[in-house]
């Protein structure tokens, strides 16, 4: 694993590490779903834009190949003669790392034969990363664990209503939380505005939190703002 501090140019600091893989011609889709992806607690590796300023390009990919959690592939028609492409793909089989194909003209097939696709043909960057996400909660594991750690993500730096209300809902994806998650997304709601006034997220988080750990999660009405607690059973 490539050190943190050599990683500040490569990765933004904060989410779930997904490498874009894509062929240069579809370059503006892979940024719109880096755009949209990083909604979702993702922190989304694409070369264009991630790596404009290094002096060796080549070395920057070897390190975010290294570092990253899964891979998103746009597989395109043209995926499989880009040889970048198949190098990377073939990286990240030997990492043994997830890989989320997304089918825009052409299916899993070779070593990531055995992902399950995701149709994206005919829809923008935000409708293929609204599609994907509460498919990757429901994924075995281990896409399941880094979409849930991307879902905490998501919750501590959501900054509109509509998008808190919509995490909102993708808790009914999830199946378990571990306490520090919980904990976790508890602190987020009492201390953005954004969460504790958006009203269906306010209206569910005690019970998904309860239901999602079995431990006991309310409102103490005792403190201002009526701030979420874990109570010790």
């Amino acid at each position: 694993m490539v050190a943190d501090n050599n990683l500040g140019r490569i990765w933004e600091g904060r989410g779930v590490r997904a490498f874009v893989s894509y062929t240069s011609e579809h370059n503006a889709l892979a940024k719109g779903i880096k755009v949209n992806m990083e909604n979702y607690g993702f922190d989304c590796f694409v070369d264009s834009e991630s790596i404009r300023l290094a002096a060796d390009p080549q070395a920057e990919i070897e390190k975010a190949l290294r570092s990253t959690d899964l891979m998103i592939a746009l597989l395109t028609p043209d995926f499989s003669k880009s040889t970048w492409a198949n190098q990377e793909i073939g990286f990240a089989t030997a990492r043994e790392m997830p890989v989320v194909p997304i089918c825009l003209g052409s299916l899993p097939h070779g070593l990531i034969g055995k992902y399950k696709g995701f149709d994206g043909r005919g829809k923008t960057a935000a409708q293929i990363s609204n599609e994907v996400f509460p498919e990757m909660l429901r994924a075995s594991e281990p896409l399941k664990s880094l979409a849930k750690q991307a879902f905490v993500v998501a919750v501590k730096y959501s900054q509109r209503y509509d998008q808190s209300n919509y995490l909102a809902r993708l808790f009914l994806e999830i199946d378990n939380l571990t306490l520090e998650q919980a904990d976790s997304i508890a602190e987020s709601y009492n201390a953005n505005s954004q969460l504790y006034e958006a009203w269906d997220f306010k209206g569910r988080v005690c019970s998904e939190l309860t239901r999602t750990t079995g431990q006991l999660y309310t409102f103490d009405h005792n403190r201002y703002r009526n701030r979420v607690v874990r109570l010790e059973r």
